[in-house]
């Protein structure tokens, strides 16, 4: 290898652009060609100065990186890597099939709740089958006012009275409430509804009558006096069953 002498200015040479770049003005030549195994060399990233701040490497040098390109950057001579197809658009199911599928969903699980929802309250007076009334609170704390059956706050009619503390109702689509004390007694809770009302149901809270919006749980499609027939819906799963007082069955649809 050889070097030039210090303070090296004759004019008309200097040091060789990069690989790839003409050598010097003056027709004098530049460094050599890159050494066989190198491919032809790529300008640096804009806003960045070439390595050897603008010099070609001495010649017998490696260039710089070991001979690897710059990280980010495909390799000399190789084409990038392509970038990867675009994601598929998932299928959508149709409008129906959403709907059933909600409704199936929640009545499976609504079915466990009102099966559950055995309240505690103290002494009072006896509530009679056919009166409504507001239950609100949660399992654990509940209040219980008898109302108007019209009042928008009467979300329940109580269907059945037991004597006893925390009886079982006829079927898990009822809500139960049960009163302590010597006469003490379950009440069997049917949902005072009527058709197009939107209903939200609580895990550990009494359902109440909402607007007909995405944060409804469903909403009555139908009612069928006189049946518990639940095929009479459209599935056997998107109904609800009071065979007390009197047989009805409730449709439920999709609250939107």
């Amino acid at each position: 290898m050889t070097t030039p002498p210090p303070n090296y200015q004759n004019p008309g040479q200097g040091y060789g652009g990069p690989p790839g770049y003409p050598g010097a003005p003056g027709g004098a030549p530049g460094y050599p060609p890159p050494q066989p195994g190198y491919g032809p060399a790529y300008p640096p990233p804009q806003g960045f100065p070439p390595p050897n701040n603008g010099f070609a490497p001495p010649q017998g040098f490696p260039p710089p990186g070991n001979g690897f390109p710059p990280p980010g950057f495909p390799p000399p001579g190789q084409p990038g890597f392509p970038p990867g197809p675009p994601p598929q658009r998932p299928r959508g199911r149709s409008g129906l099939s959403k709907v059933i599928s909600f409704i199936t969903v929640f009545v499976v699980a609504g079915l466990v709740v009102f099966g559950i929802r055995t309240v505690l309250a103290a002494d009072g007076d006896k509530v009679d089958v056919g009166e409504c009334a507001k239950l609100s609170g949660s399992t654990y704390k509940a209040e219980f006012a008898t109302k108007n059956c019209s009042d928008a706050e009467a979300n329940y009619v109580v269907a059945q009275r037991i004597d006893g503390v925390n009886k079982d109702c006829p079927t898990k689509d009822y809500a139960s409430y049960y009163q302590t004390g010597r006469n003490g007694y379950t009440l069997c809770l049917r949902l005072n509804v009527k058709e197009g009302d939107c209903i939200e149901s609580g895990v550990l809270s009494a359902s109440t009558k909402v607007a007909c919006t995405s944060t409804a749980d469903f909403k009555i499609g139908r009612i069928i006096r006189g049946s518990t027939d639940k095929s009479a819906c459209d599935t056997d799963d998107n109904a609800i069953v009071y065979p007390k007082p009197d047989p009805l069955t409730l449709c439920l649809v999709s609250p939107t």
